[in-house]
């Protein structure tokens, strides 16, 4: 007996979100800027609209920044390793797009994942930026002894 799964509304809307982001990002030299959704989703029949505020006594443009930066940080990655020479098989769960330091600092919002771990370049500063946040988390907690380990893995974690 075949069991057929089929994919919940949920699902679609997830996907129909992911495929609207991709499309922007395609357009965009592969950058998210949250500006080209706001914009992407002004058409009432993009199926972005639905996600925004667009009675300006409401809710301003900022506010929509805001609001496309939350639509960037809902669309999620499944990442699946199989370990090498053995059946171990590791399921992790991401955001399908970052936003690298650089990207932030010329305005170019974010990026996919794959973009980002295809090149060495974007890795390295994805890398230092995840260290140095992992180095602010390890002073706040540094009094925390069972943590010690985890302090210890991080810092063997090459430049």
């Amino acid at each position: 007996m075949t069991t057929v799964i089929e994919p919940s509304a949920r699902d679609a809307a997830a996907e129909t979100l992911r495929s609207a982001l991709l499309e922007i990002a395609t357009n965009n030299d592969n950058a998210l800027p949250p500006a080209a959704i706001v914009e992407a989703a002004r058409d009432e029949d993009s199926p972005l609209h639905q996600y925004f505020e667009w009675d300006d006594a409401i809710a301003s443009e900022a506010y929509r920044i805001i609001q496309a930066r939350g639509l960037i940080r809902r669309v999620r990655l499944t990442v699946i390793r199989e370990a090498r020479g053995t059946k171990v098989v590791d399921v992790a769960v991401t955001r399908q797009f970052q936003s690298r330091p650089s990207m932030r600092k010329a305005e170019l919002g974010y990026e996919s994942v794959d973009a980002i771990m295809s090149d060495e370049e974007k890795r390295a500063e994805m890398l230092a930026q995840a260290k140095k946040e992992l180095r602010a988390i390890q002073k706040r907690y540094a009094e925390l002894a069972e943590l010690a380990p985890i302090w210890s893995a991080i810092d063997q974690v090459k430049p």
